[in-house]
């Protein structure tokens, strides 16, 4: 099958490159999840042309021109839509330039199947746009509410998402409640919780190479809402004996962070990484925490690509009892009886009650399970094989 992902995804060698030398990254979870999903499907077999818009404003980069620029890389043909990196002319170029190639791709691909991030607003104005007349199967990749970015409010751009989603002809969702939510026209739509990396096989959790102190580890958006406050006084509540907190990423907790990590040498604040050094680290700590609240709505709609990285790891887990968490995920991460931070202190000292190699041999365990059944190639193959079935309606 002939497949066009729309996305601002790129190839983590461009990706590498248009970062080098800024500090400042854009959200490597979404980078990360568009480029294993297309990955997943050209591993499936299929023909994957990635569109994308890359991750740049002027905000970020001084460089004024990115030209058109084609790459294949693990079975993904990538086109870089050229702009002026300048404020308010970069999403008119973007948008220009995107409708282009998407009427080129589909006078080629009449029959072809066209996926969008459809949380890159403009994106998905352009592809609607581009697509009018077209006959092409367009699945909507919904991994967050449009409402819930723009903070909980129902505004012009959010109404004016949720009607293109909608409209689209299938949806592929990361939790069951999404469905009533951004789907009223009762269209087709697949529930696919996320995917870890197939190629995380390869890479060995190494119990030599361990801190030799005990050590949790978060990576992620330092705000408030996602935890990290409670993460940060569960610890040191806690009072584990030689152990350490590493926490990365930035928000707006990451002020209060730098505070406390002058008041505790138990707490190190290490800022922003990209995500290879993120995934090394990950191997040579103890346990690695997602400390999500579970009342707070943006969890019903959501599933958090974050635990997926962690499993695939090796190293223990430990989240909080997530409702859009599969019951299947059990037997294999550590699960906090409530997201406060007594359930969160109260679990740190149980599973640190266990030997270094019991954890090693428990984590060991989960990255045997989650690389062997939720891989992204064994999740994208379930997506096209939904597809297959709109195809045959």
């Amino acid at each position: 099958m002939k497949v066009l992902y729309v996305s601002n995804a790129c190839s983590v060698q461009e990706y590498n490159s248009l970062f080098k030398n800024i500090s400042k990254q854009i959200n490597h979870q979404s980078q990360k999840f568009n480029r294993l999903f297309a990955e997943g499907i050209a591993e499936n077999g299929h023909d994957v042309t990635m569109l994308s818009s890359r991750p740049i404003n002027p905000a970020i980069h001084p460089k004024k021109w990115y030209e058109r620029k084609t790459e294949k890389v693990v079975g993904v043909n990538y086109i870089y839509i050229p702009f002026f990196n300048l404020k308010y002319i970069r999403q008119f170029f973007i948008v220009i330039n995107l409708i282009k190639e998407v009427k080129r791709w589909i006078k080629d691909n009449p029959d072809g199947v066209i996926f969008c991030d459809v949380l890159n607003y403009s994106m998905l104005c352009a592809l609607n746009t581009a697509t009018k007349k077209a006959k092409n199967k367009i699945i909507s990749i919904v991994t967050d509410l449009p409402e819930i970015l723009a903070n909980g409010q129902m505004d012009r751009r959010a109404i004016k998402q949720n009607k293109l989603i909608s409209e689209s002809d299938g949806m592929v969702l990361l939790a069951e409640a999404m469905n009533e939510k951004i789907n009223p026209l009762k269209k087709p739509y697949v529930v696919m919780e996320g995917f870890c990396d197939i190629k995380m096989k390869s890479v060995e959790n190494d119990f030599s190479k361990k801190y030799s102190k005990k050590t949790v580890m978060y990576a992620g958006l330092l705000h408030k809402k996602y935890g990290i406050e409670t993460l940060v006084k569960a610890f040191i509540e806690a009072n584990i004996e030689n152990s350490y907190l590493h926490i990365y990423g930035s928000g707006d907790y990451e002020n209060e962070i730098v505070k406390i990590a002058k008041e505790y040498d138990s707490i190190k604040f290490f800022g922003t990484k990209d995500n290879g050094y993120i995934v090394n680290e990950e191997l040579k700590v103890s346990l690695l925490v997602n400390p999500r609240p579970v009342n707070e709505e943006f969890v019903l709609y959501s599933f958090p690509s974050k635990n997926m990285e962690y499993l695939a790891s090796g190293t223990p887990m430990l989240t909080t009892n997530l409702p859009t968490m599969p019951e299947d995920y059990y037997q294999y991460c550590f699960v906090a009886k409530s997201d406060d931070k007594e359930g969160l202190k109260n679990e740190l000292v149980k599973i640190f009650s266990f030997t270094d190699q019991e954890l090693f041999q428990f984590g060991k365990k989960a990255k045997e399970w989650v690389l062997a059944s939720k891989n992204n190639i064994v999740q994208t193959n379930k997506v096209m094989k939904f597809v297959t079935t709109m195809s045959d309606r």
